[in-house]
C-alpha cells in the first residue's frame, strides 16, 4: 500500500489525489496510511484550505493603521459579504497561481510544487480550495507561505533569490510581476479574473514528520467593489450610476502585508497608477433596474486633488442628476469632508430607498453604515 500511495503521489492522479487529500483533512483509517508516512527522498507535503467567503471574517486577525475610524460592529462576521460568482474565481485548469515559502524573516526559500488545487463542495462558483503540494525538505520550526492568484504573470526563476527576495520584493519591486492593468468596463470572467494575494505564518509542531497542515489561508482580491442597490419599492428605478475619479493600474498584493493576510487601511498604488479624472467611469445596471455596480482598482481618495464621486440618475427623472461623495457623514446625513479611500477587498453598498436617502454600507467581502442625506 505504501509503494502504491507513493506512486499516486509522484503521479498526481487527479482522483486519488482527491481521496488523499481528504485524507489528509479528515484523518486517516487504520486500513490505510497517511500520505506523511511517505518518505521520498526528503521530500515534505503540505496541505492548506484557501478562503474567500463565509469565515472571512471569523479568524481573519486585524491589520490596519491606528486611528482608522471604524464602527464598533465592523468585524461582526455575520455583516461580512459572500463573494459571489467570478469574484472567487481562481484559474485553476490554467494554472494561473503560484505558490512560495519564506523563512521566519520573509526571504524566499522554494517555490511549492502543486500536485492540486481542489475546489470544497459542489457550487457552481466555489469559494473555498483545497491546495496539496510538497516541498524539497522540511521547513524551519517558523515559515511564512505565500499565494498567488489570478496575476497572469508571476515572479520568474531570476528574480527569486534564495535567502536574498523577500515577500515585500514580491508586492512591490518593479522588477517582479505584480502590478495589473484595468480596462474598463471590468467584469471578473474566467478571461478576467480579479488578482487575489494572501500570506501566512506558520509554526510546525514539534511531531511533525513529513506532512505539514497549515489549516486556513485568507486570500484578498485586488479590487474594490461599488454597489448602488434600490431598496425593495415598485416607484424607484435606477437609470444610470457614473464614477469620476479613478485609477487604472493596481498592484496585485496589498501593502506591508508580509505576515498574515488581514484588514488593509492604506490603499497600494504603483507610481503609474494611470489616475482618471476626467472621464466617467459607467456601472453596470442590472435588467430590472434595482442595481448597479463596478469593480475599480484602489484609489488614494484622501489626497487626491480631484476627489471620487458618484453620479446617480433614475428612471422617472433622467435629467436630473445626484451627487454622492466617497466621505464620512454626520448623524444628520451631511458630508464632514472626511474623505474615505478605496480600499481592495471592500465593497461600497449605497442603498436608495423609495424617499432616496442613501445609507452606505463598507463591506469587506466589517461594515462601516454611512448616511449621507440625499434629498430629492
Amino acid at each position: 500500500m505504501r509503494t502504491r500511495i507513493r506512486h499516486i503521489i509522484a503521479r498526481a492522479i487527479p482522483t486519488l489525489t482527491v481521496c488523499i487529500v481528504y485524507l489528509v483533512f479528515h484523518g486517516c483509517s487504520s486500513e490505510i496510511e497517511c500520505p506523511g508516512e511517505i518518505t521520498n527522498d526528503g521530500i515534505v507535503q503540505v496541505g492548506f484550505h484557501i478562503r474567500l467567503n463565509e469565515d472571512y471574517g471569523t479568524y481573519l486577525p486585524e491589520s490596519r493603521a491606528d486611528g482608522v475610524s471604524l464602527p464598533p460592529d465592523y468585524d461582526d462576521p455575520a455583516k461580512y459579504e459572500t463573494g459571489t460568482g467570478y469574484e472567487n474565481y481562481i484559474g485553476i485548469t490554467g494554472n494561473d497561481f503560484r505558490f512560495l515559502l519564506f523563512d521566519s524573516e520573509g526571504k524566499f526559500v522554494e517555490k511549492m510544487n502543486v500536485l492540486y488545487v481542489v475546489p470544497v463542495g459542489e457550487d457552481k462558483y466555489p469559494s473555498d480550495y483545497t491546495v496539496f503540494c510538497t516541498l524539497t525538505k522540511k521547513p524551519d520550526a517558523t515559515f511564512r507561505i505565500v499565494a498567488l492568484a489570478n496575476w497572469g504573470s508571476y515572479p520568474q526563476d531570476a528574480n527569486l533569490t534564495v535567502g536574498i527576495t523577500t515577500i515585500r520584493d514580491v508586492c512591490e519591486n518593479v522588477r517582479v510581476n505584480n502590478t495589473y492593468a484595468y480596462a474598463a468596463p471590468f467584469t471578473p470572467s474566467a478571461e478576467t479574473p480579479i488578482p487575489m494575494y494572501g500570506v501566512k505564518t506558520c509554526t510546525m509542531p514539534l511531531n511533525t514528520d513529513r506532512y505539514i497542515d497549515i489549516g486556513d489561508l485568507y486570500l484578498l482580491r485586488a479590487l474594490a467593489k461599488v454597489e448602488v442597490i434600490c431598496k425593495e419599492t415598485p416607484y424607484l428605478e435606477l437609470h444610470s450610476v457614473q464614477l469620476t475619479g479613478y485609477n487604472t493600474n493596481g498592484y496585485c498584493a496589498p501593502q506591508e502585508m508580509y505576515d498574515n493576510t488581514g484588514y488593509v487601511s492604506v490603499p497600494h498604488i504603483p507610481t503609474d497608477a494611470g489616475s482618471n479624472v476626467t472621464s466617467p467611469l459607467a456601472f453596470h445596471v442590472s435588467p430590472d433596474k434595482s442595481k448597479a455596480w463596478i469593480y475599480i482598482p484602489e484609489y488614494l481618495n484622501k489626497e487626491a486633488g480631484t476627489p471620487c464621486r458618484l453620479s446617480v440618475t433614475f428612471a422617472d427623472n433622467t435629467d436630473k442628476q445626484y451627487t454622492v461623495e466617497f466621505c464620512q457623514y454626520d448623524i444628520g446625513g451631511n458630508p464632514t469632508g472626511n474623505r474615505l479611500d478605496i480600499l481592495r477587498n471592500v465593497c461600497y453598498r449605497f442603498t436608495v430607498d423609495k424617499t432616496a436617502e442613501f445609507t452606505v454600507d463598507l463591506v469587506p467581502y466589517g461594515v462601516k453604515d454611512l448616511n449621507p442625506g440625499f434629498g430629492i
